[in-house]
């Protein structure tokens, strides 16, 4: 019970501290760290297609089993992809788009690293998603971290998901129109996330 608590105290602590919405915070200068790391790429498509039908049958197990066999089949589905997907610099089309942004707009940018506050960015998930469980159609989707300190302090928190503009089936959409779409949409969350703290 004291477990419980603590841990559900823990819970409630963070997201408490959470600011998903960046405020009217005064920024001096602002230094940019986007992470390296290309996040995971995936095929989101037979996973989409869950319900609880499996939980009632089989129980616990039943439904484990039934996510693993579309987890699996996605990882197949992604296959004719990976070799354009490899192909991407995700993070580096995120950054210059942000970085272009601000600057274009004048916003004080600064490679200093007592800069007033860091700005941290990191690509977490990447691919093709279904567009829902009635729509069996497939468009680009990223997900990123965003956090902004200003010391030691959080003032920003948050988690962005953005999704293509077109839509096609997954047989329908070829590594090329992947590629174009994915590098498109990269661009726009960067500006995103760049209007974000322009116009807070």
């Amino acid at each position: 019970m004291l477990l419980w608590s603590a841990a559900s105290l823990f819970c409630l602590s963070s997201e408490a501290e959470r600011q998903e919405t960046l405020g009217p915070e005064m920024i001096e200068s602002l230094n940019i760290n986007m992470s390296p790391e290309r996040g995971n790429f995936m095929v989101v498509d037979s996973r989409m297609t869950e319900t609880g039908t499996a939980a009632v049958i089989g129980g616990i197990i039943g439904a484990g089993i039934n996510s693993a066999v579309n987890a699996d089949e996605d990882k197949r589905k992604a296959q004719p992809y990976e070799s354009a997907a490899s192909e991407i610099e995700i993070a580096s089309l995120v950054e210059t788009a942000l970085r272009e942004t601000l600057t274009g707009k004048a916003f004080p940018v600064s490679e200093n690293d007592l800069a007033s506050h860091v700005l941290s960015v990191e690509i977490k998930d990447w691919g093709l998603s279904r567009v829902s469980f009635q729509n069996p159609e497939v468009s680009v989707f990223l997900k990123v971290a965003v956090v902004m300190k200003s010391g030691k302090t959080v003032v920003w928190d948050t988690y962005l998901k953005e999704s293509g503009r077109s839509a096609r089936f997954l047989a329908d959409t070829t590594p090329e129109q992947f590629s174009e779409d994915m590098r498109a949409l990269a661009a726009k969350t960067g500006k995103r996330i760049a209007y974000e703290i322009i116009y807070r």
